[in-house]
């Protein structure tokens, strides 16, 4: 088997090209920029479930109708995952999946506060 020019430059570094470790960097940059991407969006995902919980909870106790707190549920949930999905793959979509839950959680709210103010 013959080596190529990488390996070349891998195994016999000059002074003229990059150090032998150079070709290892950028995917160690790489890896480095996922881990942080997946632990920014299990971060979001931490600070906004438990208060869709908690809100979901208290609004069933407002008594709404099957259809409105299924579809709102569904709603959250799905968007929760595309933003997931948009979040790690840095898309600029990510936004409009941010909004429409926290859209979600203040109808919640509102009618939370309607009934027991």
């Amino acid at each position: 088997m013959g080596y190529g020019a990488s390996t070349t430059l891998l195994l016999f570094p000059s002074s003229s090209t990059q150090p032998y470790y150079a070709s290892r960097c950028s995917s160690w940059d790489l890896l480095q920029a996922i881990t942080e991407r997946v632990a920014g969006a299990h971060q979001n995902d931490v600070e906004n479930i438990p208060v869709f919980i908690v809100l979901a909870s208290l609004f069933l106790l407002t008594s709404p109708s099957a259809f409105t707190a299924n579809m709102l549920f569904r709603s959250f949930t799905f968007c929760r995952v595309l933003y997931t999905i948009f979040y790690l793959r840095g898309s600029a979509l990510r936004p409009v999946f941010y909004v429409i839950p926290l859209l979600i959680c203040f109808y919640m709210s509102g009618c939370i506060l309607a009934k027991f103010w």
